[in-house]
């Protein structure tokens, strides 16, 4: 509710993957959204009452860090946001870290791209289907890295493996089939 003589207060749309944008929300629900891990310190905000689109950490209130003083009172120690909780996200998927600029799709195709590269190299025994998987972690990859992870070229590393073993195994199976017909 509005106090009369107050300025309205600041509501808030994140501007995600392909400029798609989610909310509005306040700064409350904003905050939310740090701590469950889906707002990162460089994620684009829109905010309303400027049009303006800047970065989370630029908009005060936002628990990105604490300042907890060490116990000798010397140094301030920073613990950031993601730390705070006491609950596991599924937005850390496989190979990402904790202090990952990238979106959540882009974190989304690396998790893809490393299940399909592992898939691809532990199935190399049906090549075609090994083939498949490692060609998919290479995809996967390529856009984790395009929307910038840099760790998305683990699964383009895993499938180049993979296609490689699949297909030296896929020759391999056709030479033994044409040696015992």
């Amino acid at each position: 509710m509005q106090v009369p003589g107050q300025p309205p207060p600041a509501l808030f749309y994140v501007v995600g993957h392909a400029g798609q944008m989610f909310g509005p929300v306040d700064l409350a629900g904003l905050s939310q959204w740090v701590l469950q891990g889906q707002v990162q310190e460089n994620t684009p905000v829109k905010v309303t009452m400027t049009a303006q689109i800047v970065e989370a950490r630029l908009i005060p209130g936002l628990p990105f860090s604490i300042s907890v003083p060490d116990p000798a009172g010397q140094i301030p120690v920073y613990i950031p946001a993601q730390l705070q909780s006491n609950y596991p996200r599924s937005s850390q998927g496989i190979g990402t870290s904790l202090h990952s600029n990238a979106s959540p799709d882009a974190q989304e195709d690396l998790r893809r791209g490393m299940i399909c590269g592992w898939c691809g190299l532990g199935l190399f025994i049906i090549p075609i289907v090994g083939f498949v998987l490692s060609t998919l972690a290479i995809y996967f990859g390529h856009q984790a890295k395009r929307d910038g992870l840099e760790e998305g070229r683990r699964p383009m590393i895993m499938g180049g493996i993979g296609i490689a073993l699949n297909s030296l195994i896929g020759v391999l199976v056709d030479i033994l089939l044409d040696y015992r017909g």
